[in-house]
């Protein structure tokens, strides 16, 4: 196929697009000989939806691919960032061995703010039949009993919050809350 200078292209080794059809044409089939797919994510692409993807430093034109990964390898982006275009490889290849295989710490990013632990529904209702079986009733601030729900408040769908008297009840009867997931973005 063609060669991969660090220089320009000579004229006589390799064709020119000239115009947005030629472009348009070329994009049509390389989209073809990939079957539809972007070489780099593996997603599905269109004649009409790709980018024609090219080396800024030859100018020969690589492969049709998804825009956004278009715009994620555009050598302008991360030279922006300071990273020379001769570093790019071996860079790109060093942020995905990271992603993949980066083990993180314990700590909570600040800009990651914590949930509220709720308790999960089926452990909540153990708690109370726990109290039920001990003391026969469920205290007044339980918000619904098996009977009926009070006009308080009805039966919790997804679950409660552990509150400081919920909190004792545990501990009374040691009995471990169990929560739904702890963080969200």
């Amino acid at each position: 196929m063609q060669s991969k200078d660090s220089q320009c292209p000579s004229e006589e080794k390799f064709i020119q697009l000239k115009s947005q059809k030629e472009t348009n044409a070329l994009r049509s089939k390389l989209v073809k000989e990939q079957g539809g797919v972007c070489p780099v994510s593996g997603w599905e692409i269109t004649a009409s939806t790709s980018h024609l993807d090219h080396d800024h430093q030859t100018g020969l034109c690589r492969a049709a691919l998804h825009p956004a990964v278009n715009r994620s390898l555009s050598q302008d982006s991360m030279r922006r960032f300071g990273i020379p275009y001769k570093d790019q490889p071996r860079i790109l290849r060093e942020m995905a061995d990271y992603i993949e295989g980066n083990i993180p710490t314990n700590y909570l990013h600040r800009s990651v703010k914590p949930k509220e632990l709720i308790i999960k529904k089926t452990n909540y209702e153990e708690l109370g039949y726990l109290i039920m079986e001990n003391e026969g009733k469920l205290p007044s601030w339980w918000g619904y009993s098996w009977k009926k729900p009070t006009k308080r408040r009805k039966k919790p769908v997804e679950g409660q919050k552990l509150t400081k008297r919920l909190s004792a009840l545990y501990k009374k009867y040691d009995f471990e809350p169990a929560y739904y997931s702890v963080a969200k973005k």
